[in-house]
């Protein structure tokens, strides 16, 4: 039985929604019967592994994968990259050259990173390529309302509709 402290709401709810044919047993695979608080307990009360088979679709297992963490310096842009499996770490440099980069934003699905370049105003993008430098593309950036050009304060990906934000704080516009 999985002490108290260490069920969470997901724990509850599954145990709450799980098929039965009355208010408090569970029906197995096997046709047995058991009570409903056994269920997703870590322990085998149906001898068929069913009662924790619905525990098993919702646990998520640990992955031996490293970690990346993108760090935008004043004059280039770079990834720290820490294997826990190693135990080691190293710095790639991805884009070289810069003048004051700031606010990284990056677009994991497409694999493409944006800063935005404060000397100059422009927003930069460039590819995640492992071990490569990748190439730099400027964009600047016309407000259609009123014709100004957009300052570039933050930029943000928005990671569900794939849209990248711009905020431009002298302008108050986004």
């Amino acid at each position: 039985m999985i002490p108290f402290f260490l069920l969470s709401d997901e724990t509850f709810e599954l145990c709450r929604t799980v098929p039965c044919n009355s208010t408090n047993r569970f029906r197995c695979t096997n046709g047995r019967y058991i009570y409903r608080c056994d269920v997703c307990d870590h322990t085998d009360n149906c001898d068929d592994g069913s009662d924790e088979d619905i525990y098993d679709v919702y646990t998520i297992k640990s992955t031996n994968q490293t970690i990346d963490l993108m760090i935008c310096e004043p004059d280039e842009i770079g990834r720290l990259c820490r294997n826990p499996i190693e135990n080691a770490s190293h710095y790639d440099i991805f884009v070289e050259d810069q003048h004051d980069t700031s606010f990284i934003s990056i677009d994991i699905n497409n694999r493409i990173f944006y800063w935005i370049g404060e000397a100059t105003s422009k927003i930069y993008r460039a590819h995640l390529t492992p071990n490569t430098i990748s190439t730099v593309h400027p964009q600047a950036l016309l407000n259609e309302d009123n014709n100004h050009l957009i300052i570039p304060s933050s930029i943000a990906i928005d990671w569900i509709s794939q849209n990248l934000y711009v905020s431009d704080l002298i302008h108050n516009c986004i």
